[in-house]
C-alpha cells in the first residue's frame, strides 16, 4: 500500500518549479519553489504580514511558499483559504556560523537517539515561545486568536541523505473563534534540516492532518533539489570537511522544531471573519527577494 502511494505521488506532484535566491550570513541559495507554489511577496498584503507573526523569535524565515492558485486572491489583499504552505527558516545562531560534516551528523545524532528527550522538552518550552507569536497575531488580525499547542506528537525520522535529515510532527492546538470559544485544530508538519554551502537551514512543509504523507513525499524532492541546486565551491568544502566544533546543537533544537509546529497556522486561515482586513498600503521598495520575509 505504500509503495502504491508513494508511486501515485510521485505521478501528480511535478518536478520543483522555478528558483528564488536567498542569501543567509553572506552566503547566497538558490531555492527552487515547491512544484505548483509560488513566493509569499510583499504585495501579498496583509497575507505576508499575518503569515511572519508565526515565525518564533529564535529563527528568521527566508522565504515562504502558497499554491500558486491562491497568488491572484493574495494580491487582491484577501487571504486564502490556506492549507499547505512552505516555508526556510534559519535559526538565528547558525545565520553566520558555518557547520561542518561531522557537526550536521552529530545534529543527526541527536534527532534520531533522543527523540523521546527532545519531545518532553518541547512540551515544557512550548508555551512560552508561542506567546509572542501569539501577541503578534493577535495584533496582526486586532483579536485575540488565543493560539494554544494542546498536544505534540513527535514522529521518528523518515528520511536522511549525507545532506539531509527529516522528520515529522501531528500537533493539536486551538485558537478562539469570533465568539471567543475555543477551537480545536490538528496540523501536520514535516521539518527538514538540510546542510548546504556550509550552513545548515530548515525547510518546512505544513498540511492538514490527513496531507502527512503529501507533505512527507513533496518535502524529499523539495529537499534533493535544494541540495543539487547549491553544490559547495572548493573552499567550502575543505571547510566542510573540518572537525566538529563541539557545537551544542541542543541550542537550537526547541526553536527549529517550535517553527515547525507553528508553522501550521494556515490550517486557521479559513476562518475568514479573523483574516479578512484592510490591506495597508504598499511601499515599492518593499520588494526584496532575497531579504528575510
Amino acid at each position: 500500500m505504500k509503495i502504491a502511494l508513494t508511486a501515485l505521488l510521485l505521478i501528480i506532484i511535478p518536478s520543483v518549479g522555478w528558483t528564488e535566491t536567498i542569501t543567509v550570513g553572506g552566503t547566497t541559495m538558490e531555492i527552487p519553489a515547491p512544484p505548483g507554489f509560488v513566493m509569499i511577496t510583499p504585495e501579498m498584503m496583509p497575507l505576508r504580514d499575518v503569515q511572519r507573526q508565526t515565525v518564533p523569535a529564535t529563527n528568521e524565515q527566508f522565504i515562504a511558499f502558497i499554491a500558486e492558485a491562491d497568488k491572484p486572491a493574495a494580491l487582491k489583499g484577501e487571504i486564502p483559504d490556506l492549507t499547505r504552505t512552505f516555508s526556510v527558516q534559519v535559526p538565528t545562531d547558525l545565520i553566520t556560523r558555518l557547520s561542518t560534516n561531522a557537526e550536521f551528523r552529530e545534529l543527526k545524532d541527536l534527532f534520531k537517539n533522543q527523540s523521546a528527550a527532545i519531545e518532553n522538552q518541547l512540551k515544557r518550552d512550548t508555551p512560552q515561545l508561542t506567546d509572542k507569536m501569539n501577541k503578534g497575531l493577535s495584533d496582526a488580525l486586532d483579536t485575540d486568536v488565543g493560539l494554544a499547542v494542546n498536544e505534540v506528537k513527535m514522529l521518528p525520522p523518515h528520511h536522511e541523505t549525507e545532506r539531509s535529515l527529516a522528520f515529522s510532527a501531528i500537533t493539536k492546538f486551538s485558537v478562539n473563534d469570533e465568539a471567543g470559544k475555543r477551537v480545536p485544530l490538528v496540523t501536520a508538519a514535516t521539518s527538514t534540516a538540510i546542510h548546504i554551502k556550509g550552513r545548515t537551514i530548515i525547510v518546512y512543509a505544513y498540511a492538514e492532518e490527513s496531507g502527512l504523507e503529501w507533505g512527507r513525499e513533496i518535502s524529499k524532492q523539495w529537499a534533493d533539489a535544494i541540495i543539487k541546486a547549491n553544490p559547495s565551491d572548493a573552499s567550502t568544502a575543505l571547510q566542510e570537511a573540518a572537525k566538529a566544533g563541539g557545537f551544542n546543537w541542543t541550542k537550537i533544537l526547541i526553536p527549529a522544531i517550535v517553527g515547525g509546529i507553528v508553522g501550521g497556522w494556515t490550517v486557521f486561515s479559513k476562518r475568514k471573519e479573523l483574516f479578512q482586513k484592510p490591506s495597508p498600503p504598499h511601499s515599492p521598495s518593499d520588494s526584496a527577494a532575497d531579504e528575510p520575509i
